[in-house]
């Protein structure tokens, strides 16, 4: 990841936290040692499976339906 204040990219991930789908992370830049954030989002993904062979069930991520 790159410092969005100096531009290097040597950062360091300090503190995450996972909420839902998104992941906070606290960077510490190893040169000018400013704090930022980024917030990565994991995208959806719907899963299906066949429970026979005439029914198709869709569920989401955590297997629920």
């Amino acid at each position: 990841m790159w410092c969005m204040y100096c531009g290097k990219p040597e950062t360091r991930v300090t503190n995450s936290a996972k909420k839902g789908y998104k992941v906070y992370r606290e960077r510490t830049c190893q040169l000018c040692h400013k704090r930022f954030y980024t917030t990565e989002v994991v995208p959806k993904v719907s899963q299906s499976y066949l429970k026979s062979k005439l029914v198709k069930i869709r569920t989401d991520r955590r297997g629920r339906k």
